[in-house]
């Protein structure tokens, strides 16, 4: 007797094997994915896809929890990033088109860092200069609002301004101030503040100066 296999039977079968192997042969996270650069406002970060075996394409997407936020290796972060938690998602392909996922550890975005270059000096009697150059670009004008220096002398009730109004920088970050103070041996505070304080962190310098006296 010749026994006939129902062609559907042996199709799902087949089907199923294939599945399978399919499964078998999907590419392997050995290593997780792994976010380089710093997590600021303006900085550009990179996913490092992490290790992987039987992968011969990679894809990559930002998320914050499962909603994506860009595509790509790379990504440069922007004002509305900051405050929230990111990672980056990694998607692998083996050559029969079977996929895995992976992800990187979150970061939390935060404020870019201001940064400041300067020289306080006492060129002559009862006068201090302050000279410098103020950082970054991007961080000196925001819509119609401006970074700010204030240059303060500790006293023993805090601090006093030495400058009467905040000086507004101008767009290239160089700026000159030239200043009255009573002579002696003082500690400044110099404090930089970007034009929102949601995106850039205030920056603050201590120096010591001897602010020269009269000759006699």
């Amino acid at each position: 007797m010749r026994i006939r296999r129902s062609t559907t039977t042996a199709t799902a079968a087949a089907l199923a094997l294939l599945a399978a192997g399919s499964a078998a042969a999907a590419p392997v996270s050995t290593a997780p994915p792994a976010i380089r650069g710093a997590a600021t406002y303006l900085s550009t970060l990179r996913c490092d896809p992490g290790a992987w075996s039987g992968a011969s394409g990679l894809a990559y997407s930002w998320r914050e929890g499962a909603a994506e936020l860009a595509t790509g290796p790379t990504w440069k972060l922007e004002a509305w990033n900051v405050g929230h938690t990111v990672h980056c998602h990694v998607t692998a392909t083996d050559g029969a088109g079977a996929t895995a996922e992976a992800d990187s550890p979150a970061v939390a975005v935060t404020p870019a860092p201001m940064t400041l270059r300067y020289t306080l000096t006492s060129p002559k009697a009862g006068r201090i200069r302050l000279v410098g150059t103020a950082g970054p670009r991007a961080g000196m004008k925001l819509g119609t609002r401006r970074a700010t220096l204030v240059l303060d002398r500790v006293v023993s009730a805090g601090l006093l301004q030495i400058n009467a109004f905040p000086l507004t920088l101008p767009a290239d970050g160089r700026f000159v101030l030239n200043l009255e103070d009573v002579p002696g041996r003082h500690t400044y505070v110099i404090q930089l503040a970007g034009p929102d304080p949601s995106v850039f962190t205030i920056l603050q310098k201590t120096v010591t100066l001897t602010v020269k006296r009269p000759t006699r």
